[in-house]
């Protein structure tokens, strides 16, 4: 039995890759199918290896994270693309993504794109000032690139709204690559879908990266990704300094005039919108839990 690292899979078929970096292709047993288990791209897995060097999979080890839409296993990393303008950047799908990545042990990096269209400052601004890793590029013009590239390493993916250019600055930062990129669409102001299969492509001996087809608008109302318990005690960690000062150890931080978080927010100190979005995430995952 040897273990291995799935690199993508399509028409029933996992292109797998041992630990001598030497890549083949097979199908997953039975027993894998009858336990109902989905393998991802970038999950772990114990194969057996047959004599025209075709793979058989058997087994699907332990993971550290997994995510239905796209589906990926084991993310180090994401990397959440915004644009400064066309489409206009959405806060609450920010500040869902970084909500849901903190839940699930995967480092998040935000990528400012399209600088040259409109100023990035108001995006770096409530970021950094929460303590997030923040990047500035113009994706078409290489501005940036460079520093982003090295920030790389582990199993990545890019996320964000259809149009912010996360095809056009992979293409940048791996040329190899060649992903087809997307128009606008004039109507709607958002991009034409031109990725169809999740494929981890290797970048080099520690490090690859996703290209993910609807890797945007993480549905994690209808998915297990983010539970109030985690909303509480893993996302939005600029509060975490001010909690222990509230008046009440059972204190939500929404509307309680005690509130230690409120006040830093009253104080300019934690950004209006992060705390607005938190009561945002929180309503809607309390809705959930009472229709489970």
């Amino acid at each position: 039995m040897q273990n291995g690292r799935v690199l993508k899979q399509q028409n029933g078929l996992y292109t797998i890759e041992d630990e001598n970096g030497i890549s083949r292709v097979g199908n997953a047993g039975s027993k894998i199918r009858k336990e109902g288990y989905k393998i991802l791209a970038g999950d772990f897995v114990e194969y057996i290896l047959n004599t025209d060097n075709s793979i058989f999979i058997n087994s699907l080890l332990e993971r550290k994270n997994s995510f239905i839409r796209p589906p990926v296993a084991n993310l180090d990393t994401l990397f959440i693309v915004v644009a400064t303008d066309e489409p206009a950047p959405d806060f609450y799908n920010i500040d869902s993504m970084l909500s849901i990545t903190e839940a699930n042990n995967v480092n998040p990096i935000i990528v400012v794109n399209k600088i040259d269209i409109k100023s990035q400052n108001e995006i770096c601004s409530i970021y950094e000032k929460c303590g997030y890793k923040v990047y500035s590029i113009c994706g078409n013009k290489e501005d940036g690139i460079d520093e982003l590239k090295n920030s790389i390493e582990g199993v990545c993916a890019f996320a964000g709204q259809s149009g912010v250019g996360k095809s056009t600055i992979m293409n940048q930062l791996f040329p190899e690559l060649l992903l087809e990129v997307g128009e606008i669409s004039q109507r709607i102001q958002r991009g034409k879908n031109t990725t169809r299969i999740t494929e981890l492509f290797k970048i080099n001996k520690d490090t690859y990266v996703a290209d993910t087809p609807g890797f945007g608008m993480i549905d994690f109302i209808n998915f297990d990704l983010l539970t109030l318990e985690q909303l509480n005690e893993k996302a939005f960690p600029e509060f975490t300094p001010y909690k222990n000062n509230c008046k009440f150890r059972n204190c939500t931080h929404l509307k309680e005039e005690s509130c230690a978080v409120i006040s830093a927010v009253r104080e300019n100190i934690i950004p209006a919108s992060r705390h607005e979005n938190f009561i945002r995430l929180h309503d809607e995952l309390s809705s959930k839990n009472q229709y489970k």
